[in-house]
Formats: structure tokens, C-alpha cells, sequence
């Protein structure tokens, strides 16, 4: 259980660190959505942004990442099942088995958050 707080805390101050910086939310090389990140709250499971667009206010939600990584230029929400698996190649296998029920974007793919 102390495992999952410690992550839960981390993924937070890596958002928290970079509010007030202009933002390009990617996923497969499509822009999301781009915007000032003015506000950051984690709750059931879902990242909400609230990002200033040239003088309105947006709200936009993503699910929670299996993993979460910060580089010099942007932070990687990681939707793949690799990561949800640990790499572990029969678990993997077994996960891309199961056919999903509707399309979804974000299945087996990774959201960046460019620094603009």
C-alpha cells in the first residue's frame, strides 16, 4: 500500500512542478489538446487539466497512466500494455488476447505532454 502512495505523490508533484507552462498534449503524432496548464487534480482515477486557451478556461480529462516519466522537453503518460504488464511476455500475451470492446485512442499508446 505505501508503494501506491509513494507513486500516487510522485505523479502529482511532477504535474504540480510544471503548472503555469504551455503545454501540447500528443497521441500518435495527433494534437489532443494545446494550452496553459493553470489547475491539476487527481481524483477517481482520471488527471483533470484545466488549461487556459487564449482566455477561456477548458477542462480535459485523461485516464490514469500505468506509468508516468518527465524528460528535459515533456512528460510521457504511458497507456501501453507492455508497461501495464511489467514486461512480462506471457502476461503481455495474454492482455493483447483480450479484444477490446470499443476503439479506444489512448489503448497500447503513450500521451505526451510537450513543453511549448
Amino acid at each position: 500500500m505505501d508503494e501506491y502512495v509513494n507513486f500516487m505523490v510522485d505523479q502529482s508533484e511532477i504535474f504540480l512542478n510544471n503548472l503555469h507552462r504551455n503545454f501540447k498534449f500528443t497521441c500518435n503524432n495527433k494534437t489532443l489538446k494545446e494550452g496553459k496548464l493553470i489547475l491539476f487534480n487527481l481524483s477517481d482515477f482520471y488527471y483533470s487539466f484545466t488549461l487556459d486557451l487564449s482566455g477561456s478556461k477548458k477542462h480535459f480529462k485523461l485516464p490514469m497512466a500505468f506509468s508516468i516519466s518527465q524528460t528535459l522537453s515533456s512528460i510521457r503518460l504511458d497507456y501501453t500494455v507492455n508497461s501495464l504488464c511489467h514486461n512480462m511476455e506471457d502476461f503481455v500475451f495474454n492482455c493483447k488476447m483480450i479484444k477490446p470492446k470499443m476503439k479506444n485512442n489512448l489503448y497500447d499508446g503513450v500521451v505526451e505532454m510537450i513543453f511549448v
